[in-house]
């Protein structure tokens, strides 16, 4: 069951590597479902930051649920890999080794 939890952090460096350093991307946008604490949790684990709550925004078994915001810079995630020990050059040129 370890690998499951493992995978989508990893898929995620992946697509912000690849987005900031080769797409040239500013800012990385991403929302989740109040209560989702996994999803929350693994943006916060690849270094983004919530940035506010849109208040009741989906309707689903006759409630209203709000969407927490987050979100990150090219300049925060090369800051964040710096924290891990790992340079952008390295962490771009080794996207497929495991984390």
């Amino acid at each position: 069951m370890k690998g499951l939890f493992q995978w989508p952090p990893r898929a995620l460096h992946i697509l912000l590597k690849y987005a900031f350093f080769e797409r040239r991307l500013h800012k990385f946008n991403n929302s989740v479902l109040e209560g989702n604490e996994a999803s929350a949790a693994m943006l916060r684990k690849v270094g983004c930051i919530q940035e506010g709550i849109r208040r009741q925004v989906y309707y689903t078994n006759g409630t209203y649920s709000d969407s927490i915001l987050y979100g990150m810079t090219k300049d925060e995630y090369v800051q964040h890999l710096r924290r891990e020990h790992r340079s952008p050059d390295e962490a771009r040129d080794n996207q497929f080794v495991k984390e």
